[in-house]
């Protein structure tokens, strides 16, 4: 018996560090991660294929079936050399710096791509059909991916291929044989289930490729969204590759054979192939939209978006990099208007500076770049000015630079452009510029970086810390991983004066895995109270050594104070203040209702209290960061309704909701949106209650003040949930606006704002 995967293999996971500080482990991931990110950016199955340049097939069948033999053999040589020249253009300074990077840590990365897999193809079966001159559709009839051991042993499926799990929480399937033969019935809630509950081995492992685009389609299905009529039972769709002919050469397009999958999938206009032929034609007699200098093609780029047509930005690009999109230009098009979006600018000045030209490719990094025009929006314009200057953008006054960090941290301090020499003149090339960028980070993050952007937090070194204050190294990507011991029921709290992206902690049983329920954090991706620390709190359930990840907001190194306690901590009742027994901060456990597992309380002031799910024990801590920090309890009987001085001992605002009556203002959503005035005499408390009609709606409340800045807002996330904030204000008008979050539910579903 066999069973198959709709994927191709994937990495083995890496055997677990029995290093205490993990770094063993941290470096396999690392490898592990830049072996994926080659993998991924290429559609291939390992580091080595990133080399060389395309150079086709005789025929649009042998173009496909080079592809697929490349990819089962992990010959990379030749999968690119089935590829449309504009796809694997660049690729081999990317393929160089991730070589180098790999070199450097020592590691073999065509042995860890697949170590002790074998890949085949069997009894392939192509067909193609001419679409114009000079493009073609090939269909796999037939055909199966087959994965084995070489040592003939079973493949342990959850072992060798750990992401299959999560994937299938994307719409993947784990097909099973059935009596019918091969088929994949397994709903995606129980594919991880399947794989967690009990060891799947099987002999090898098949995937059917006449079937493999009919499973990349299964999540449209599932959702029903933009399907024709009758694909809501599944969409079947043949597994077709778009193949488009270059210097008499016949290549692979993924680029258009994603976009003839999506096209035929969803309900798209039909595509006119004749354009890409056109444009195939108009290439090779240099009758294209191309810049006699490099320059002048930034500039025809920039400016080729100037009246919203699509085909004029494609003229702008590289043909055998877009080739594949001319035909579905109507659909693009229709895309664009829908937004009745455009944007026309004009270039003022741009200046440039050449980094090499070799190969007919163009390196230039952009000093400076400036450009004005206009942006219409249906009926409605505005002017537009932006300026381009070295790492920094401005857009209308307001400035936004590449974080300092990462200046500091590699070269890149700016725009970056590669641009392909073509008939006639010069393009900028998009997919050219990614690699070429993709390189420099390859061959210049730091170890600590990759480790942080790629890999498991729980990874890296470990610094093990006990009760009190404890001065902690962070790496050079600004992340610290603290272990501290606890025993069930303590409960454990980590304070440090420095803002902070990521405060999670980690059971010793489930390292990969953040602890969610009964946790609290205050400062954490928002800003403190001056003299606060950030501060997050935890109650333990599991007995052992906790995980702390710290993340600093600037990714640098750094010596810290990280002050760490463990134990008891004082009961509250509702309405009593929290002790700040840490100085600027204090953390309590409240005597709150538990109604099945859902927490019936908030806090008000400088804090903020841990959340449970439903289906266990809702344990409430509060943490507070300042004085008058407070546990407030509400029934969810009564959650909406107007909450009287009974309520919360807090002093109250005077204030006035404008069209109320009573504090009661019944009302409805104009297009799915909402403003309402809120005007404050005196300083003080404002109750604010926002009773969701809406059946399938999720609201989402926010208050502005007079300068349209955030004061704060409120959104459950749940559909025909009530929303509520309490408010301490200063005298003023504030605008509470109400909206339809996503667009979903009725645009001019009735609401209720209720004023206390």
């Amino acid at each position: 018996m066999s069973h198959a995967s709709v994927l191709p293999p994937l990495p083995p996971r890496p055997v677990p560090s029995t290093d205490p500080a993990g770094r063993d482990g941290r470096r396999t991931w690392l490898v592990l991660a830049l072996v994926a990110l080659a993998v991924v950016l290429l559609g291939v199955a390992a580091v080595r294929v990133l080399a060389g340049f395309a150079s086709g097939a005789s025929s649009p069948e042998q173009a496909v079936e080079d592809f697929l033999e490349g990819m089962a053999a992990e010959d990379g040589v030749a999968s690119l050399a089935a590829l449309s020249p504009g796809e694997a253009r660049g690729a081999d300074a990317l393929q160089e710096a991730v070589e180098q990077r790999l070199a450097s840590l020592d590691v073999d990365a065509a042995a860890l791509a697949g170590e002790g897999l074998v890949a085949s193809i069997e009894d392939l079966d192509l067909s193609s059909e001419q679409l114009a001159d000079g493009v073609a559709r090939v269909t796999v009839e037939g055909g199966t991916f087959v994965v084995e051991r070489e040592d003939g042993a079973p493949i342990d499926v959850a072992e060798t291929f750990g992401p299959l799990a999560m994937l299938a929480g994307l719409g993947l399937f784990l097909p099973f044989e059935g009596d019918d033969g091969w088929y994949a019935s397994t709903p995606e809630e129980d594919v991880a289930d399947s794989l967690a509950d009990e060891p799947v081995e099987l002999d090898r492992l098949e995937v059917p490729l006449a079937a493999l685009w009919s499973y990349v389609a299964m999540p449209f299905s599932w959702s029903g969204d933009d399907l024709e009529d009758g694909a809501d039972e599944g969409a079947d769709v043949d597994t077709t590759f778009l193949v488009v002919r270059h210097d008499d050469r016949w290549h692979v397009s993924i680029v258009g054979t994603v976009a003839d999958v999506v096209a035929r999938v969803t309900e798209a206009p039909a595509p006119d192939f004749a354009a890409l032929a056109t444009a195939l034609d108009a290439a090779e007699s240099g009758d294209r939209a191309v810049g006699a200098t490099p320059d002048d093609a930034i500039r025809l780029l920039v400016e080729s978006f100037g009246d919203g047509q699509v085909t004029d930005v494609l003229d702008a690009l590289p043909v055998d990099l877009v080739g594949g999109l001319y035909p579905f230009a109507s659909a693009l098009q229709d895309l664009v208007d829908s937004d009745g979006l455009a944007l026309d600018l004009a270039v003022t000045d741009l200046a440039t500076t050449q980094i090499s030209d070799a190969n007919g490719l163009v390196r230039l990094r952009v000093d400076r770049l400036a450009a004005e025009g206009t942006a219409v929006e249906g009926a409605h314009s505005d002017d537009v000015d932006l300026v381009l200057d070295g790492s920094c953008l401005t857009v209308e006054g307001d400035e936004e630079c590449l974080p300092a960090d990462v200046v500091d941290a590699t070269t890149i301090d700016g725009l970056v452009l590669t641009l392909v020499e073509v008939e006639g003149g010069y393009q900028v090339d998009p997919l050219a510029t990614l690699y070429d960028n993709l390189a420099t980070v390859a061959a210049e993050l730091p170890e600590a970086w990759l480790t942080q952007l790629l890999g498991d937090p729980t990874d890296g070194e470990r610094t093990p810390v006990g009760t009190g204050t404890t001065t902690v190294t962070f790496d050079e990507a600004g992340a610290a991983l603290l272990e501290v011991p606890a025993e069930a029921g303590d409960v454990l709290s980590v304070a440090v004066e420095a803002d902070l992206d990521t405060l999670d902690f980690y059971a010793p049983s489930e390292p990969d895995l953040p602890i969610y329920e009964g946790t609290a954090s205050y400062g954490v991706w928002e800003d403190r109270p001056e003299g606060a620390p950030t501060v997050a709190v935890a109650y333990v359930g599991e007995p052992g050594d906790q995980l702390v990840h710290l993340q600093l907001a600037e990714a640098s190194a750094a010596e810290l104070a990280v002050t760490v306690t463990v134990g008891e901590v004082p009961t509250v009742a509702a309405g009593e203040e929290i002790a700040l027994q840490h100085g600027t901060w204090g953390v309590a456990m409240s005597e709150t209702a538990d109604t099945e597992g859902w927490s019936t309380a908030d806090v008000t002031g400088p804090g903020a209290m841990s959340t449970c799910v439903e289906g266990g024990p809702c344990v409430d801590l509060v943490l507070a960061v300042g004085p008058g920090v407070r546990v407030v309890e509400h029934a969810f009987e009564d959650f909406g309704a107007p909450r009287g001085e009974e309520a919360y001992d807090l002093p109250r605002a005077d204030a006035t909701l404008a069209g109320a009556e009573d504090g009661v203002l019944a009302t409805s959503l104009v297009d799915g949106e909402l403003e309402v005035a809120l005007d404050v005499a005196t300083e003080g408390w404002v109750l604010l209650d926002v009773v969701n009609h809406i059946e399938d709606g999720d609201l989402v409340v926010t208050v502005l003040d007079a300068d349209g800045e955030e004061v704060d807002y409120a959104d459950a996330g749940l559909e025909h949930d009530d929303e509520w904030l309490d408010l301490e204000l200063d005298p003023g008008t504030y605008t509470i606006v109400v909206e339809l979050y996503d667009d979903a539910g009725d645009p001019t579903g009735d609401v209720d704002l209720l004023l206390s």
